[in-house]
């Protein structure tokens, strides 16, 4: 089971590898539904999973869950089946719940079961096309136009040497990459809308880390240390460690960080979710923010019989949660 969000205030949890048994899961208001499934089935020989994408269109007060076909790394001449569901259907009474299939003429290749970043509304996938050789790009879902449509990366990434992590930066779309080596500083870019890139900050030495989660609202940042098996808090601001975190039988690269805000809103159809039965939780400090740790593993819908075991960091006003 994968877990996407949260947008708005929703978590979208899902089946890969074709992106089934879609579940819309709001925590604050203990509600979840279910989405029909596509009947989009992938082509044999010619896709290889499903990518799942989750948007909020404002103007229409409406959210979006995406599905991208994603074709085999050999095909460079099958666009990408882009697919997508609208809320709003959910409240039409007698209106059949429906997947639209979206424009598309790009071929890329995603490495993921789900985007890379939702910010602001938008969801960010990282993929590699094909251009003479194989490279990485920047692909977002455009709300307003309904489009998918590719966005420049930072011209350090295209080398291939610093590793990199698309993330919600103090607001910002940012791109937080990182030299392959020991002792390493993270370098911060953002990018604008009309001028493109450009680096904000510099971060470290840093204590050694091999992969990104996420940052928080204030800009901390958090990494995980496979060999020591512990979550490290940045302080971008000083330059130091605020805290880590060790969690026992944790697998490697089993967590995801969502920075959480409480939202009231309720889609049609959500059916209360029963919290004894259906989540059960942990709670840590973490530095100076409440982590809540929610074991997934219980939240079962009717159509699944078994599901891994995950794990999921929420930054939230806890006593929202559990009183």
């Amino acid at each position: 089971m994968y877990v996407l969000g949260p947008c708005n205030g929703i978590m979208c949890l899902y089946q890969p590898p074709w992106g089934d048994v879609i579940t819309l899961w709001n925590p604050s208001m203990r509600r979840s539904r279910m989405v029909k499934l596509s009947e989009t089935k992938p082509l044999q020989g010619v896709h290889s999973f499903v990518s799942v994408g989750l948007a909020f269109d404002p103007q229409n007060n409406d959210f979006l869950i995406l599905r991208i076909l994603c074709v085999c790394q050999t095909i460079n001449d099958v666009p990408n089946h882009v697919e997508m569901c609208s809320m709003k259907s959910f409240g039409v009474k007698g209106f059949r719940i429906i997947w639209k299939k979206l424009k598309n003429e790009m071929v890329f290749h995603t490495p993921g079961y789900s985007c890379d970043a939702i910010i602001k509304g938008m969801p960010y996938w990282l993929p590699y096309i094909n251009d003479i050789v194989l490279c990485q790009t920047l692909v977002r879902f455009d709300v307003g136009n309904m489009v998918l449509e590719k966005l420049p990366v930072p011209p350090v990434i295209i080398t291939g040497d610093y590793k990199h992590c698309l993330a919600n930066f103090e607001d910002s779309h940012a791109m937080l990459m990182w030299e392959k080596r020991v002792g390493f500083c993270i370098d911060v870019s953002v990018m604008d809308e009309e001028d493109g890139w450009s680096k904000k900050r510099k971060i470290g030495p840093l204590w050694e880390f091999d992969r990104i989660l996420g940052c928080l609202w204030n800009g901390n940042i958090v990494a995980e240390n496979y060999e020591r098996n512990v979550m490290v808090l940045f302080d971008p601001v000083t330059n130091s460690i605020k805290a880590t975190l060790r969690i026992d039988n944790a697998r490697k690269g089993s967590y995801m960080i969502s920075n959480y805000s409480e939202s009231l809103f309720l889609i049609e159809g959500m059916q209360p979710v029963r919290r004894q039965d259906e989540l059960t939780h942990d709670l840590s400090r973490f530095g100076d923010q409440f982590i809540i740790i929610l074991t997934l593993g219980e939240l079962k819908s009717p159509l699944i019989n078994s599901v891994n075991w995950l794990r999921c960091w929420c930054v939230a006003d806890v006593s929202s949660f559990f009183p």
